[in-house]
Parts: structure tokens; sequence; C-alpha cells
């Protein structure tokens, strides 16, 4: 059996046969003897119109298309779709024809006089054509149908694989900054003994290195309670960016001056905000990093960088290598990252952060 017969197979439906009153007076006897027994044939259908429900096959005369039922057999052929007609007589008028196929969906003629076999032959014909219509419109919608769930299906794939790579990263983040955190703390408990030890002149450096570990050290609990929050889906306050901002001061130089004064908090990764700006910081092409200031505007924080050399033709504030990542997250974040030029004509990264609403600074 072909893929087209199962599918005919496997939704056809019981045939119905639907007279005209001039089709009933002649052909309605041959039909009822001949066929009665494996169709339904409604000899008198349309004072049954409220009632009857397609498709159908539908009997006219050629004496009907404009006769005084023509209202009433224009609903029945609409009733009968995606059944067609079967006309009876108007082989010779051309106009007849036409209006017959145009407007009332007649797929068979026979002549008024037309042998039995010929009758019969158009009404089965018309039956398995039917047939072939519903069989195609079900398989459609059935189509539709499993294309939506198979489409649904798909999305709740990617939904999960997408959820299973999140909670992959975010095991990956916590389980690397306990780690680093770990390190840091180690490293500080072995260097405070030393402390003492150290001479007077070269305190200060020291004092510097413990405050940069300090900074990595708050980075990377704040990185942890992030990723915490996140895989437990409860929603961020945002995070501190003046604070932030200080820990990459710290990390970048003691003679790095500024004013961190935006009070905001801004709903960011603060690894990725913080990788970001620090590497943003040590572009090479404009120099060393001198400043970093921060404020607010309207919903918006502002950070500026300032640098020491002015700003490269065609220069872009695209960053590279793994610091690339931590700009486009930060972007996905709605942050942008662009290059500006003082007024004195000294380089300058202006990075525009969204606000949280529950910051009130």
């Amino acid at each position: 059996m072909s893929g087209l017969h199962r599918v005919l197979s496997e939704y056809s439906v019981p045939l119905q046969v639907w007279l005209g009153p001039e089709a009933r007076n002649q052909v309605a006897d041959l039909l009822v003897t001949t066929l009665g027994q494996k169709i339904q044939i409604h000899t008198d259908p349309i004072p049954q119109l409220d009632s009857l429900r397609g498709p159908a096959v539908l009997v006219l005369s050629a004496k009907e298309l404009n006769g005084p039922d023509h209202e009433n057999l224009r609903a029945l052929a609409a009733r009968a779709h995606p059944g067609r007609s079967v006309l009876i007589g108007g082989t010779s008028d051309r106009d007849t024809l036409m209006d017959a196929i145009n407007n009332w969906g007649v797929v068979r003629v026979v002549r008024t006089n037309a042998p039995d076999e010929h009758v019969i032959a158009a009404v089965v014909a018309a039956g398995k054509y039917l047939n072939r219509e519903v069989a195609m419109e079900t398989a459609i919608e059935d189509l539709d149908i499993e294309t939506t769930m198979i489409s649904s299906a798909i999305d709740q794939i990617e939904g999960s694989r997408d959820r299973v790579r999140e909670v992959a990263l975010t095991s990956t983040a916590t389980t690397f900054a306990s780690g680093l955190m770990h390190i840091l703390s180690q490293e500080q408990e072995r260097l405070a003994p030393l402390m003492d030890q150290i001479p007077e002149e070269k305190k200060h450096l020291a004092h510097h290195v413990v405050e940069e570990m300090n900074a990595l050290t708050q980075i990377m609990e704040r990185t942890l309670d992030h990723a915490i929050e996140k895989s437990a889906g409860i929603p961020g306050q945002g995070e501190p960016l003046d604070s932030l901002l200080k820990q990459v001061r710290t990390l970048c130089g003691p003679d790095i001056g500024g004013h961190l004064g935006s009070g905001a908090h801004v709903p960011v990764d603060p690894f990725a905000l913080f990788h970001c700006v620090l590497s943003a910081c040590r572009t090479t092409e404009l120099g060393a990093i001198t400043g970093i200031d921060s404020h607010r505007s309207g919903s918006s924080a502002v950070v500026t960088l300032h640098f020491k050399g002015p700003l490269p033709e065609a220069f872009e504030a695209q960053l590279t290598g793994i610091a690339a990542v931590s700009q486009s997250e930060v972007e996905a974040a709605g942050c942008t990252l662009r290059a500006a030029v003082s007024p004195e004509g000294i380089g300058q990264l202006v990075l525009s952060l969204p606000v949280t609403e529950t910051d009130h600074a």
C-alpha cells in the first residue's frame, strides 16, 4: 500500500450524498437502489439544512443552479465542503458549466439521459475526491499539531540544555571562587607573621600587597555569593559599583586617583564586571591608567577610566582574549563600553551601566 493510500485509509469518512429537488426526481431511485446499502443518501436535505453536517457529495440538476431553491442549495454546497458536486445536465451550455465549476464546486458532469452506470461512476468519483480532500486536510491539521508539539519539545530541550549549561557554569564559578578564596586566606595567614620582620622602608609595599589580597578576596566573596544566589534562583539586589571599583583601583596601583560617587547598585555579574573594568584599565594602546571616576546619570551609572595617552586613530573599545568574554557578558546585562576623549585630548574609556530599581542612592 502506497503512502497516499495509507493516508486515505486512515482518514476516510463515511460518504454522504445530498440530492437537490430536481436531482432527486432524476436519480434518487437509481442511487438508493445501487448505493443505498453502502452510503448515506439524503433525498430531501433542504428541510434538514440546519442539522446536516458535511462533508458530502451534492448532486444537482442544471435547472437548479438558478432555480427557486438557489440560496438553500448554495448553503448545502457550503455545508458539503470539502466535498464537491455532481451536475446532471447542462453539458451543452458553456455558461452553465462555467458557473457550475467556478461557483458550485462541480467535479463531475453527466448528461441528462446518461446511462445509469455513468451517473453512479460520477457519484463514486466525487466520493473519492471528497475522501482525498478530507484526508489531506486532516493530515495537514495533524501535521501542524505534531509540528507544534515538536517545536515545543525542541524549545523545552533547548531550555533544559541552557539551564544545564547555566548550572554547570554557576557550579564552576562557585568552585573557582571558593578555591581561590581558600588560597588567598592561606597566603594572608602566612604573610601576617612576616609583617613585623619587614624593614620599615618597605612596609608600605607589604601593606599594599595585603590590600590587593583583600581586594581579590572581597571580589571572590561577591562572586561566590552571586553564583549561589543565581543557582538558587534568588533575585539579586545588584552589586555596589563604587565598592567594586575601589577594589579595581587597589589592584591597578596606589597612585590611581579619581572620585567614586555613583552610589549605585548594578545588576551585573560582579566577577565579569570586575574583570572587564580591570582589563580595560590595562589597555596598553592608551598608556597607563591615571584615574577612575563614577557618577550617577538618570537611570544609569557612568564609569570613566582616564589614561595618560591620547586616543589612537580608529581606536575601538573592544577587549580581546578572555577579557572579551567578560565584556560580552557585561554588555548582555545592558552595559556599554565606548572610547572617548577628555577636553585635554587624553584617551578615556566610558562604561555605562543600568542601575537596579531598588537603588535609591
